[in-house]
């Protein structure tokens, strides 16, 4: 498949969620059997392992999801694109960072990502809209980055899922962010059933 062609079809399953359970659905696939109990282990020990690293080197928010399966990431959106940007900073140190979740997805299924999307304030046509352009820069960038971008589930949120109030620059500036989740793929589930996981 052809880098354009990629592009036009993730563009399409770019999502507004109805609700937050959409997005945990996607955090939560494919899910670890109940019974795998030692191949849960290991995947929960190899993603602290991960995320400890990703966030030595980032110095972003790097957060544990289901039992220390998940991975969570979420990088200020205005260390990605400039005020009103849609377009990702060319000089952006994260940028160049977004290489190593490029390199966690080149191995086939090893991981799924789901990126999420949040603005903070403005008309909500005008929140969906720049979420929705800036998301579709992040997976075009993948896109040409990554032989894995067929892994990635896209969710613009727009304003519908602030942490902070809308009350001060500082909590607008953390409003405004990207999420990255880091899901096991079949493989790594595979590969920890087997005791493979390295």
């Amino acid at each position: 498949m052809s880098s354009a062609a990629s592009v036009s079809m993730l563009a399409q399953s770019i999502k507004r969620p109805i609700s937050i359970e959409e997005i945990e659905e996607a955090i939560n696939t494919p899910a670890i059997k109940d019974k795998d109990k030692k191949g849960r282990n290991d995947i929960a020990n190899y993603q602290v392992d991960v995320a400890r690293r990703l966030y030595n080197e980032l110095r972003v928010d790097v957060d544990m999801r289901r039992d220390d399966e998940v991975i969570k990431v979420t990088i200020p959106a205005d260390l990605l694109f400039g005020p009103n940007s849609t377009s990702l900073l060319d000089n952006s140190r994260y940028n160049k960072d977004l290489m190593q979740f490029s390199r966690l997805l080149d191995s086939s299924d090893l991981y799924r990502m789901v990126l999420v999307m949040h603005h903070e304030t403005g008309s909500e046509q005008y929140c969906k809209t720049i979420t929705d352009r800036r998301l579709q820069s992040i997976i075009d960038w993948f896109t040409l980055h990554s032989r894995g971008a067929k892994y990635i589930s896209a969710f613009s949120m727009g304003n519908s899922n602030p942490i902070l109030k809308n009350d001060s620059m500082q909590n607008r500036r953390h409003n405004r962010r990207l999420e990255i989740y880091l899901v096991p793929g079949t493989v790594m589930i595979e590969n920890a059933k087997k005791g493979k996981l390295k």
